[in-house]
């Protein structure tokens, strides 16, 4: 066994048996034991379902892995077996340490016992002792913030006063190991912070964290590693950025089955001109970006991001806050697969362009786009036009030295319901040298004066 190794999981399957009715069960039940004693070979009347199907992975010590992937891929099942809560139908799971997890909403908690009661009741099942909870008591209610509610019943707790107190339980005994399973959805949002600070406390000291979500920017952001799961199956594992590439094309396939999107001819539909342009003529690019397979492409389809050209950079790609920065995206369209997908998902016929800019740690900075001018660019046909150039110009912010990067996309709809048509993640990759010392992620521009 290695000493740095927290988790470690072989071959693991979790198999469920399907009945159609329950007379299926009731013969399951009776008929093989007594086709069996005949010397006779039984039948099964269930269908097998396989939740999770020969999943292997290591953790080690002090790592914080990420764990992704659609409803149903069997990553609560996964979190399951590895807390020892539910039995593996095939393979092995090994844990070195203590072990608290936030699986599902109110699990050990007991709904007659009051909050006091089962705070004592979860800890003691983690292997504290009386006198350790004594000690800790009073900083678990107060991360849990309920106030008077600690001495009610557990079954008059709101869905949120559940998940604090839980959650609460389990960050203040110091595990080895914590995971969490999309419990802290249910929080609010001063309470999500809350619980990611704790997070990030418990990492800096050692512990292995698994975290199961839906919210990639967290996932990438926090996490050090990711799985993605589909269908049971462990399809992905490695650089958090990358395998969220793989998870936006499994929610978001190519043309979805709707039309093929085999790129179209540059020339325009008969009968359909282009529509004038505004020219302005800019000096040589800074540099210029064309997208290629491996650039964690994304999307629904009919859409391509052919080039992006950048231009006010001091060379190769470096800038500092305050300066004017101008991109300009070529962009191919194929207006049938757009059309199908329009009616298809009943949203609005307008262009959603932008730029997203993300830390190298994958913290959302900011959007350049145009929901935040309007439903989209009102003047670009999207059920006709084949090819368009749009330009960005923004003044940049008073970021700190490090590096950035600007992920490109294009949609149709509008601010509150749109479909994605590609999406190219981390494209562009840009420097930051500012001129003066920048203290946190970025400077803003203040005044301060006395006034009394």
């Amino acid at each position: 066994m290695s000493s740095d190794i927290a988790i470690r999981v072989t071959n693991l399957s979790k198999c469920y048996q399907i009945y159609g009715t329950p007379r299926d069960r009731l013969k399951q039940f009776v008929l093989p034991k007594v086709k069996s004693f005949l010397g006779r070979e039984p039948n099964n009347y269930y269908q097998e379902f396989w939740a999770l199907k020969d999943v292997s992975f290591e953790v080690k010590r002090g790592e914080t892995l990420g764990i992704i992937g659609r409803n149903g891929a069997g990553k609560s099942t996964l979190l399951q077996m590895i807390c020892g809560t539910l039995t593996p139908t095939e393979g092995t799971v090994e844990t070195f340490g203590r072990v608290a997890a936030l699986l599902e909403l109110g699990a050990g908690f007991n709904p007659d016992f009051t909050g006091r009661e089962n705070v004592y009741l979860a800890a003691s099942i983690y292997g504290l002792s009386r006198e350790e909870i004594d000690d800790r008591f009073d900083q678990i209610a107060a991360f849990a913030d309920i106030g008077e509610f600690i001495e009610q019943p557990v079954k008059t707790y709101s869905s949120g006063m559940y998940v604090r107190l839980a959650f609460a339980v389990v960050s203040k005994i110091e595990p080895a190991i914590l995971i969490v399973d999309e419990a802290l959805a249910v929080g609010d949002a001063r309470f999500q912070k809350k619980c990611l600070e704790n997070m990030y406390a418990l990492k800096d000291k050692g512990a292995t964290i698994i975290l199961v979500t839906h919210d990639t920017f967290t996932a990438k952001n926090f996490c050090s590693r990711l799985l993605l799961q589909d269908h049971g199956r462990l399809i992905a594992d490695g650089e958090p950025s990358l395998v969220a590439t793989h998870y936006y094309r499994i929610l978001f396939p190519e043309s979805d089955g709707v039309v093929s999107v085999a790129p179209m001819s540059s020339h325009n539909i008969e009968g359909n001109p282009p529509k004038q342009e505004t020219t302005l003529h800019l000096p040589t690019p800074s540099f210029v970006v064309r997208p290629n397979e491996n650039s964690g492409m994304w999307g629904r389809g009919g859409a391509w991001l052919k080039e992006v050209r950048a231009y006010g950079f001091m060379p190769p790609n470096r800038f500092q806050g305050g300066q004017k920065l101008i991109f300009e995206c070529d962009y191919q369209f194929d207006p049938a697969v757009i059309s199908a997908l329009i009616a298809q998902e009943e949203v609005m016929p307008n262009l959603l362009i932008g730029l997203r800019l993300d830390t190298a740690k994958n913290t959302v900075i900011t959007d350049i786009a145009t929901t935040a001018l309007g439903d989209g660019l009102m003047d670009f046909d999207v059920l006709t036009e084949q090819k368009a150039t749009f330009r960005f110009s923004c003044i940049m912010p008073h970021l700190a030295h490090g590096d950035y990067f600007l992920t490109p996309g294009i949609a149709v709809g509008n601010g509150n319901v749109c479909v994605p048509l590609r999406g190219y993640d981390n494209l562009i990759e840009l420097c930051c040298e500012p001129s003066d010392l920048v203290i946190g992620l970025l400077k803003i521009n203040y005044n301060v004066t006395r006034v009394g």
